[in-house]
């Protein structure tokens, strides 16, 4: 046993780093013995009533019961800290309570033993200015706009965050400066991003180690002069890595049993299914897909339905329904909440491999992607995928298991030449060309690989 890891993954929600930590550590308790945490987000980033009582997402190992409030979760988890006493401290949320990562903070300079290693999984910054939305409300086109670069400065980080009256002060002049309307909604907007921003700032300053899940992440920090001070001589790349191609071979009857049940009742036997598995938001280009796929439909292409699965945006669920009335519910369906994947219980990665399963062809249209493990999961089960040609996402094209677009029209072309493929290729031929495809994603994006890297960045501390 070569010492003590407690590691902290996002409690809220639905999201890949759940999936992370539990691929990564998984089989780690050969080498150390393992604490894993979720941790909630700050009070004034929580999306429920400050007064409800609000769900959580048991622990994976070492489950010592569910949590039920946001401040019994705060003070358990300092509790924990201090009990536990790790070696390393492994950290995977910036969007944390202020009060826990003081308690970190001051935990460190009280016990020199224990490092803290922080996984960026995104850039606050880049999540940001990559942002429809957003991009069109503060007039920027991305990350290294002046307008974020400063952003980024103002924000600093918790330690030295400047009072509130001043803070809005200075994101007011931030605004003036670049000729943006001054209003109470771009105000709020930009506070709050800037405190989420202050959050991540604090955690590359105070961890003794950063990772980055990708090169492309990596490089994106180093160009923001800011994070670039923060991180300079304590960086690391890490590849993110999956074990789903495992899931799939040592379950691939029962998968392909289920998805063939499934699609018998859902009426889907003779229809082309294009699917999306993910989160159902603006920023991860869905809009896009479901304007390809309502295009085709009206092309005629009537086996055409596209199935998406995933946690909602409130916002957005009323706006698909006003504006895709003409395919809702012929051609366009949603995985109901229930039937999502909960991924860190003890069968949730047999549900997402079933999820990908059912795809004849599955998309992903993100906007911005800092590595994408999606993709990676619908390869490894032997889905034929296609990604925007952006960010990480084009080093999977490079490698040559998924296909990249560029726009609609592309997207749309490639769509239906998979629906071709489909009905001119037999089954056998189909299936050679995704093993191959697999094969790939073994040797290079392999968990085995990434725990070994981890490992052995352990080790070294």
């Amino acid at each position: 046993m070569s010492g003590k890891i407690l590691c902290t993954y996002p409690a809220f929600g639905i999201n890949g780093v759940q999936r992370f930590v539990k691929d990564l550590y998984e089989e780690f308790s050969r080498d150390y013995e393992v604490k894993l945490a979720g941790v909630w987000f700050d009070e004034r980033l929580e999306v429920y009533k400050p007064n409800s009582n609000v769900p959580t997402i048991r622990r994976a190992i070492n489950d010592e019961g569910d949590y039920s409030t946001r401040e019994k979760i705060k003070k358990d988890f300092i509790s924990l800290l201090y009990s536990y006493e790790p070696d390393i401290l492994h950290l995977n949320t910036c969007g944390m309570d202020i009060e826990v990562l003081k308690n970190i903070y001051n935990y460190r300079r009280n016990t020199q033993q224990t490092r803290i290693v922080y996984t960026a999984h995104s850039l606050s910054f880049q999540d940001f200015s990559r942002n429809p939305e957003y991009r069109k409300i503060f007039n920027i086109d991305n990350e290294h706009h002046p307008l974020v670069r400063e952003l980024v400065e103002i924000s600093g980080d918790i330690f030295s965050q400047q009072q509130h009256g001043r803070k809005i002060e200075l994101l007011r002049k931030l605004l003036t400066k670049y000729n943006i309307p001054i209003d109470e909604e771009r105000l709020r907007i930009l506070e709050i991003i800037s405190y989420v921003i202050s959050l991540q700032n604090t955690l590359l300053k105070i961890s003794d180690c950063v990772i980055f899940v990708s090169e492309f992440l990596a490089n994106s920090a180093y160009n923001n002069p800011y994070v670039a001070r923060l991180i300079n001589g304590k960086s690391k790349v890490i590849r993110n890595g999956t074990r789903m191609y495992e899931i799939y071979e040592n379950n691939r009857n029962f998968i392909k049993g289920k998805a063939e049940k499934w699609r018998r009742e859902y009426d889907f036997e003779d229809k082309f299914i294009v699917g999306y598995f993910g989160r159902i938001t603006e920023s991860k280009g869905v809009i896009d897909l479901i304007d390809v796929i309502r295009d085709i439909v009206r092309d005629g292409y009537k086996d055409v339905v596209l199935v998406m699965g995933g946690p909602m945006d409130e916002g957005l669920e009323g706006k698909i329904v006003k504006e895709y009335e003409d395919i809702l519910a012929s051609n366009l369906f949603f995985f109901e909440e229930e039937q999502l994947p909960k991924p860190l219980s003890p069968t949730g990665d047999i549900e997402v491999a079933l999820i990908h399963s059912v795809f004849d062809v599955e998309v992903y249209p993100s906007y911005y992607e800092t590595f994408g493990l999606v993709p990676l999961e619908a390869v490894s089960c032997m889905t034929p995928t296609i990604v925007r040609r952006i960010d990480n996402l084009v080093e999977f094209e490079k490698d040559g298991i998924v296909r990249g677009f560029s726009d609609k029209e592309e997207l749309k072309f490639l769509v239906l030449e998979e629906r071709l493929r489909r009905k001119i290729f037999g089954e056998e031929k189909r299936r050679e060309e995704a093993i191959k495809k697999m094969e790939i994603v073994k040797k290079k994006y392999s968990v085995d690989r990434m725990r070994e890297e981890y490992l052995k960045l352990f080790n070294e501390h």
